[in-house]
C-alpha cells in the first residue's frame, strides 16, 4: 500500500530509498533512473519521496555516503590483514554498490561532494595500507603501498563482476586472493621479465594526442561528461582543431576501439602464439602487463562502461578480450569451473589495469601480482 492512501510511514523508509535507489542506479545508470521509478521500487508517490531528497543527485550523493560509511566503518573494526579481508568481503555480499556508484556514476555528483567521499577513500587506502604493511614488515612503504592498493583494486573488482559460484565459494576465493596479494612477492623480481610491450602507432602526433587525451578523459568521466573543448585542452591544442581530425565524439570512440583492438587483440595474441601451451596464460599476463602499462586508460575505457549508448564497440573488444583470458585460464586450469575461470579472469584484468595507472607500477610488480591473482586456481590440486 502506498503513502498516498493514508497509510503509516515505515521508520525505515528513508532507508528503503537508499536501498532501492542503490539498486537502480547500480544496475541501470544514472542516467536511466528518474526519481518516479525509485517511488515506484518503495511503493510510494513521487511527491512523498521529496520528503527524503529535493533531487535525483542529492539521492545519487546519499547513497554513495552510507555505503562508503558501511566501507570505513568495516574496515575500522579489522585488526589484521585476514580481518580486512572477511570484513570487506562481507561488505560486499550485503551492499553491491559501492563499487559500481564510485566508479561508473559519481561523475554526477556534485564536486564539493565528490571531493568528500573521494577524501573518505583515501583514508580508507591508508588504513588498508597500513594494515598491509604489518603483514609485509620485509617491504619498503612504496611496495606495502602497492600491495595495499591492489588489494583494494581487488575489493573492487569482486564488487563490480559478482561472481557466480556461491556465498561460501566466493568468500573462500576472495579471502585466498587477498592472501596472495599479501603474500606476492613484489620485492624480488621474476626470472625473466619482458620489456613493455611497444605499441604499434602509425598515427600522426596530434592525432594520437587527441587520442591519448580523449582515452584518459573518458575513461575517468565517460564520453557524455566530457567536450570535445575539454580533449583538446588535454592535450594541448585548441578545441576546434580536434574536429580537423575527427568530426565528432564517437569517431573517437571509434579510433579508440580499434586501437584497443590492435593492442589487446594483437600484440597479446600474438606473443603468446609463438609460445607452447603450457607457459600460455603466463606470456598472456606479462603481455597484458606491459600493453596497460604503455597506454593505462585504454583498459579502463573499453571496459567500464557496460551499459552506455556509445559503448558498443569498445564493449565487444573488452569482450572479446576477456573471452581470451577466460579461455587460457580454463586450458591451464581444466579441473576449475567455469565460473571461476570467469571471475579469476574478470579479478586479474581489472587489478593489473587498475595498478598500471598508479605512477610507482613497474612492470616487474604487474607481472608478479599477476601470477599471484591466478595463484588460487592451483590450491588443492593433487
Amino acid at each position: 500500500m502506498s503513502e498516498s492512501t493514508g497509510a503509516v510511514r515505515p521508520a525505515n523508509r528513508r532507508d528503503l530509498i537508499l536501498e532501492a535507489a542503490t539498486a537502480l542506479f547500480r544496475d541501470r545508470g544514472y542516467g536511466a533512473v528518474s526519481l518516479a521509478d525509485v517511488a515506484a521500487a518503495v511503493d510510494v508517490t513521487p511527491p512523498a519521496l521529496y520528503r527524503h531528497v529535493k533531487d535525483k543527485q542529492e539521492l545519487l550523493g546519499l547513497c554513495l555516503d552510507r555505503a562508503v560509511s558501511d566501507l570505513v566503518a568495516r574496515v575500522a573494526q579489522a585488526d589484521s590483514f585476514d580481518a580486512l579481508a572477511a570484513n570487506v568481503t562481507d561488505m560486499i555480499r550485503q551492499r553491491r554498490g559501492l563499487a559500481p556508484l564510485w566508479r561508473r556514476e559519481s561523475v554526477h555528483l556534485d564536486a564539493a561532494v565528490r571531493r568528500r567521499q573521494a577524501e573518505r577513500l583515501r583514508r580508507v587506502g591508508t588504513v588498508i595500507d597500513e594494515l598491509t604493511a604489518a603483514e609485509r614488515p620485509d617491504l619498503p612503504a612504496e611496495q606495502a603501498s602497492l600491495l595495499g592498493t591492489a588489494t583494494l583494486s581487488l575489493f573492487t573488482a569482486i564488487a563490480l563482476h559478482r561472481p557466480s559460484f556461491g556465498v561460501r565459494a566466493v568468500n573462500t576465493w576472495a579471502g585466498q586472493l587477498a592472501r596472495a596479494i599479501a603474500d606476492a612477492p613484489v620485492d624480488a623480481a621474476p626470472d625473466t621479465v619482458p620489456t613493455p610491450t611497444a605499441i604499434p602507432d602509425s598515427l600522426v602526433p596530434r592525432r594520437a594526442r587527441i587520442l591519448a587525451a580523449a582515452s584518459e578523459l573518458f575513461a575517468d568521466r565517460g564520453v557524455d561528461a566530457v567536450s570535445i573543448e575539454e580533449i583538446g585542452h588535454r592535450a594541448g591544442i585548441a578545441g576546434p582543431s580536434v574536429y580537423k581530425h575527427f568530426g565528432g565524439k564517437l569517431p573517437i570512440v571509434d579510433a579508440l576501439a580499434q586501437r584497443a583492438s590492435d593492442v589487446f587483440l594483437g600484440v597479446v595474441r600474438e606473443a603468446v602464439e609463438s609460445t607452447d601451451a603450457s607457459s600460455r596464460l603466463r606470456v598472456a599476463i606479462a603481455a597484458h602487463a606491459g600493453v596497460v602499462l604503455a597506454d593505462p586508460q585504454l583498459i579502463t575505457f573499453v571496459g567500464a562502461y557496460r551499459d552506455a549508448s556509445w559503448a558498443g564497440q569498445p564493449n565487444a573488444v573488452y569482450r572479446d578480450y576477456r573471452g581470451f583470458f577466460i579461455d587460457l585460464i580454463a586450458a591451464a586450469y581444466p579441473d576449475r569451473g567455469r565460473a571461476v575461470c570467469v571471475a579469476t579472469a574478470d579479478v586479474l584484468l581489472f587489478v593489473l589495469g587498475d595498478l598500471a595507472r598508479r605512477r610507482e607500477s613497474r612492470l616487474s610488480d604487474l607481472v608478479v601480482l599477476g601470477d599471484a591473482l591466478i595463484s588460487p586456481l592451483s590450491a588443492g590440486r593433487r
